[in-house]
């Protein structure tokens, strides 16, 4: 975000001439002589020649020379008229702005502020005519990192600002930008964001929205929207921004502020390779700039683009960006700057991971060490790094010291009440007590993990620049879910288990919809057993106490010293008093707690760590049905199945790599109808339905509700094959997914209606093309019973190509006639894009993409039973985990619909209207669940049930060249390949 100096204007006008208006005169005295008069104005005239020559050597950004010269003129005026003459006062403000230019902030500060009490002691702390020098020391507090103390400075020159200048001047909007992105650094965002908004208004209607002003505001905001989470709303705004500085010369600084948050968007959203490819753009613009214009952004570039390179494996590149960044960034701050640490963490990390222990180790003492000079003992920065510091430290074997260096994170977390750094160092000891033996209490802190996790929301995600260390924080705590999960499978808690399995489930799906709290379904919480409940609630009741103190202090410490009252400075030592009163309970409780925990594994007392009665389970399942939980871990598949009566945990030993290869040759096979299937399929039978084979034998489970995981997800599980049959041929299956539980229990109505729409015609969208689908028509013809035909199952009404567009959908929602939607287009999933990136084809080449589907209450379907994505189409991709198939699923579920049937491939030939038509048939006429007709429909062509007799060869759509590679194949034989049958999942309420 660019932060802009206040203009001339307010410089010369208000810090000069009404200076000399408002503050006494140094008259001469009345026996001067002619002679002294002459001397005195000669003087005044070489001052004003070395006032031009430093202004002329400043605006060259030759700093230390004008500075020379600001200090003999500074000099020159006190000996004439003393301290506190306006010459003076401005002499001094023009020389703390010189040596803020030239990074002598520490003496910069000192005559900023000697200057605001010359004023202040004058005119009173009201002066309008402090406000350049008190923006002045609040940008030069924002360069520093000490961004609640610039707070404080920029509401004053604001509150100022409004009170003597119209509602829209431009410095309004200068302050206003300042003030915005300093509570973006402290993490008040939404005030952050309306402040802006009022600054980008006034840019846009003083200079316009094509202007340098407003594109850079836009820029400001986009940077905003990708903290709160609103990354759609950030891409358009930082490209509208790109695009219109692109037409501008000379606006270098602007456009890589713009590039560079364009490109930690697409870090953060895992697309590296278009980050990367932004970041370079960035380093190029930059090394073709004059050095003293762009070293800090240049540094900062290094670093990010050092973290890409990271991220994908290239360390040694990385290393090496890492250590270019380190030494311009201590040239330009010094050794023991802040402003290191977040690359310090970075070039450790490479160490740590090539295990260069020894080098890795000096890196993160340094930033435990800068941050303790600049923030204190107390910091939660400082918690991050002693947490880096204690990884480090295990993994080198010297557990006693980690274990100390986590505690004392522990304590500072407890109280300063910064969630995303809670977690991490609750997971590190969750990590270390497993690893120590010590299960019972690392299960405690992975639940403690686990739940902060949960109440993290808008807003409390990391922001500053320590955010560098905690990249992609999505995959991070998707990972915590899984280690968790797998620790109390192993450790045969089945029940909790369950539990955190679901809450992964809820985890995926926010970040599917990119952290939008408007669709946010975690509402889960791990439950404590009866051992634990009480620490928790001991744990609880210190950090509330305390981080509401914490949290006071922090307020207190941003009002500037010389602005507090004496009743504000001495509360500030009262409960500093009662913080180390605080941190004295945490390090009790962390003494204690590991004395009680070591005993109870020793004892291994069941009745002790039993689960309180209104434990959330899945047991409401029906006497037929069994929930069938997978879990991939690096070296096995985790297996939990539930039933009513009892929960069994199987596991599968086979490496999630190993695991991913199977399912990705799987699905290259099912997409070629000639090919042989059985023997991969057998396989993977093998891995995940063989191990609980006979307990749902025992079980009498005619229903499978599977809750995959990861990769699973692209794989249709109706397709494995035992050796005897396919899965299908045995059980109804439905994907369970973040939402089932809740409305698994809905009764569907028996008699439905439906409204269908199709794209035939294809159509191309931002240059992908999207084929034609010729038996679309015939699809929607052979389900929608309407009022011309009687060929349909269903009655209701269907829109084809150009009649299908968003006000058709919404109309056909709205009437609530509706219980089944047929969409028979293609649904085009991105799984590592963003939600603008996955779209429906409707016709005309519109598009409605997952934000409209998911945010506008017009798609509200309330009344719909089903809805069908006939056409969808997935790709395993190299970071894609299968979480956008579900995400959809639940996103659909959350707008009221009680389930999805989507498909993994979209089949473009004429089979898919008779799987449709089937599997509308059993449920309309013989009443069958949404699962068991599904099954029906799948079992027809497994069987050669499907009657195509009637068509035509051209009409069936099936290519020549299937046909050609299949000669021995008739035309059943064919239709029973998975390819046909596979494809289609149900997810949600099945019944």
């Amino acid at each position: 975000m660019r932060i802009t100096y206040l203009s001339k204007y307010v410089l010369r006008i208000i810090i000069l001439l009404c200076f000399s208006a408002l503050f006494p005169s140094a008259s001469k005295a009345e026996d001067t002589t002619s002679s002294d008069q002459s001397k005195q104005s000669s003087i005044y005239d070489n001052l004003e020649i070395l006032k031009n020559r430093s202004e002329r050597l400043y605006n060259k950004k030759e700093y230390q020379e004008a500075e020379k010269l600001q200090r003999v003129i500074l000099s020159t005026y006190e000996q004439l008229h003393g301290t506190k003459h306006p010459f003076s006062v401005f002499a001094m403000y023009k020389l703390a702005k010189t040596l803020d230019k030239s990074r002598q902030f520490e003496e910069a500060e000192l005559i900023y502020k000697k200057s605001i009490k010359v004023i202040e002691d004058s005119q009173g702390k009201d002066s309008p005519y402090l406000i350049g020098i008190v923006h002045s020391l609040g940008l030069m507090l924002s360069e520093q990192g000490r961004f609640k103390e610039a707070v404080a400075f920029f509401r004053r020159s604001l509150e100022m600002n409004d009170n003597i200048l119209e509602k829209g001047h431009t410095n309004i909007a200068v302050n206003l930008n300042s003030l915005s992105y300093a509570l973006l650094k402290t993490g008040a965002l939404k005030e952050a964001e309306l402040l802006l908004n009022r600054a980008c208004n006034i840019w846009e209607k003083k200079t316009g929205r094509q202007s340098i002003k407003s594109a850079t505001c836009r820029s400001s905001m986009a940077e905003i929207y990708y903290a709160i989470g609103k990354y759609t709303d950030a891409e358009s705004l930082y490209l509208e921004s790109i695009e219109t500085l692109e037409n501008y010369k000379n606006v270098e600084k602007e456009i890589t502020i713009s590039l560079s948050g364009l490109a930690i968007l697409n870090d953060t959203l895992g697309r590296y390779q278009r980050a990367e490819k932004l970041y370079r753009r960035v380093l190029s613009i930059l090394e073709n700039v004059p050095q003293e214009d762009s070293l800090h952004s240049l540094a900062t570039t290094l670093n990010n683009l050092g973290g890409i390179l990271y991220r994908t494996g290239k360390y040694l590149e990385a290393e090496d960006l890492f250590r270019r960044s380190l030494i311009i960034k201590e040239k330009m701050f010094g050794s023991q700057s802040p402003n290191l640490t977040a690359v310090l963490s970075n070039l450790a990390a490479i160490m740590r991971d090539m295990k260069r222990y020894d080098e890795a180790e000096p890196l993160y003492r340094r930033s435990v060490s800068i941050v303790e000079k600049n923030y204190g003992y107390d910091s939660p920065n400082l918690a991050l790094h002693l947490n880096n510091l204690a990884s480090l430290m295990y993994l080198s074997g010297r557990h006693s010291e980690a274990e100390k260096l986590y505690q004392r994170a522990y304590v500072i977390v407890a109280i300063a009440g910064r969630p995303e750094i809670t977690e991490a160092v609750q997971n590190n000891l969750k990590n270390f007590y497993q690893n120590s033996h010590n299960p019972d209490l690392a299960i405690f802190f992975g639940k403690q993990s686990i739940n902060t996790i949960q109440s993290v929301r808008l807003g409390l995600l990391p922001q500053n620049d320590e955010a560098s260390v905690l990249k992609s924080y999505s995959k991070t705590v998707s990972d915590r879910y899984q280690s968790f999960a797998d620790l109390l499978m192993e450790h045969g808690r089945l029940l909790e288990a369950e539990q955190v399995l679901a809450m992964l489930k809820e985890q995926e799906y926010f970040s599917f919809i990119r952290r939008d709290s408007r669709s946010d379904v975690r509402t889960t919480k791990a439950s404590y057993n009866h051992f634990e409940a009480p620490w928790a609630n001991r744990y609880a009741d210190i950090s509330s106490r305390f981080t509401l103190l914490s949290k006071e202090h922090s307020n207190l410490l941003m009002i500037h010293k010389g602005f507090r009252s004496d009743e504000q400075s001495n509360r500030i030592i009262e409960i500093e008093a009662e913080l180390a009163r605080g941190r004295s309970e945490i390090e009790m409780f962390l003494e204690n707690i590991k004395i009680e925990f070591q005993q109870l594994s020793q004892n291994s007392n069941q009745q002790v760590i039993a689960l309180p009665n209104n434990f959330p389970t899945d047991t409401n399942l029906g006497n037929d049905s069994a929930l069938v939980h997978y879990l991939v871990t690096p070296e096995r598949v985790r297996i939990l199945l539930t039933t009513e009566e009892s929960q069994i945990h199987r596991d599968s030993h086979i490496s999630e790599p190993e695991l991913n290869r199977l399912i990705s040759d799987y699905r290259v096979l099912l997409e070629t109808p000639s090919s042989d299937p059985l023997s991969l399929a057998q396989r993977l039978y093998d891995v995940l339905i063989r191990p609980i084979e006979q307990d749902l034998k025992q079980v009498h489970a005619k229903t499978l509700m599977l809750s995959l995981h990861s990769t699973l997800r692209y794989l249709p599980m109706a397709a494995l094959h035992s050796g005897k049959h396919w899965l299908v041929e045995d059980y109804d299956l439905a994907i369970y997914t973040a939402t089932t539980r809740s409305n698994l229990s809905e009764l569907s109505n028996l008699k439905w209606h439906a409204a269908g729409f199709g794209v035939s015609l294809g159509g191309e969208i931002d240059g992908r093309i999207f084929s034609p689908l010729p038996s679309v028509p015939l699809e929607l013809d052979n389900i929608i019973l309407t009022d011309n035909d009687d060929v349909g199952v269903i009655p209701g009404q269907t829109k084809m190509d150009d009649d299908f567009d968003v006000d058709s959908l919404i109309d056909a929602i709205k009437t609530g006639d509706y219980q089944v939607l047929h969409l028979a287009t293609h649904f085009h999933f991105d799984p590592s894009g963003i939600d603008s990136d996955s779209f429906l084809l409707l016709g005309n080449n519109q598009r409605l993409t997952l934000a409209d589907f998911d945010h506008d209450q017009r798609l509200k379907m309330d009344n719909i039973d089903l809805l069908t994505l006939s056409a969808c189409d997935t790709a395993i991709g190299v970071q894609a985990d299968g979480r956008e198939i579900e995400g959809l699923g639940t996103m659909a579920q959350l707008q009221g619909a009680k389930a999805v049937l989507a498909s993994l491939w979209s089949i473009n030939d004429v089979t898919t209207s008779f799987f449709m038509k089937t599997l509308y048939e059993s449920r309309q006429l013989h009443h069958f669940t949404k699962a068991a007709a599904l099954r029906e429909a799948q079992l027809a062509f497994i069987k050669g049930n499907v009657d195509l007799t009637n068509m035509a060869e051209s009409q069936r759509g099936l290519s020549r060249a299937k046909r050609d590679k299949s000669k021995k194949m008739d035309i059943d034989e064919l239709l029973a390949h998975p390819h046909y049958w596979a494809p289609f999942v149900l997810m949600g309420n099945w019944l």
